[in-house]
């Protein structure tokens, strides 16, 4: 009996790591990639890359990359999700039907909903707010190539 509770405290042990591991490496990832954009950042107006056929202010970016996911973390995930969490088995799909609203384009609309329920859905496992803020940074960071 005490090998199996040995063997599954290891386990657990194992997979704490390797979880630990996982977020730090995007952490770490998700800085280096910001870092390197704003250490870009040498004038006012960035084009992004020749196929991107996108430029930014220095001003925009850091809404895009920064203020923006912070306040829509706060605002959906943190008091909105919690809040109808207490009220209804739908919260997270609620919140992300918002989400989808706030980008007030249709088109946007279908992919920022289910983004939003995939934030949500982070959110709600026992992780802080910041991992959320750093997966909406590193989503639209990534939206800005396509």
């Amino acid at each position: 009996m005490e090998k199996n509770i040995n063997k599954s405290k290891m386990e657990e042990l194992g997979l704490l790591i390797l979880n630990t591991a996982c977020y730090s490496a995007l952490v770490i990832t998700s800085v280096i990639i910001l870092l390197t954009v704003l250490s870009s950042l040498l004038s006012k107006k960035i084009i992004l890359a020749d196929y991107s056929k996108q430029s930014f202010e220095v001003n925009e970016l850091l809404k895009f990359l920064v203020f923006y996911p912070i306040g829509e973390e706060l605002l959906l995930r943190g008091l909105i999700l919690k809040f109808l969490k207490k009220k209804t088995k739908y919260a997270n799909l609620i919140q992300a039907v918002i989400f989808g609203i706030l980008h007030l384009n249709p088109i946007k609309f279908i992919y920022t909903t289910i983004s939003g329920i995939f934030f949500g859905n982070v959110r709600l496992r026992p992780s802080p707010i910041w991992w959320t803020i750093l997966l909406h940074s590193t989503f639209n960071l990534i939206s800005i190539f396509l």
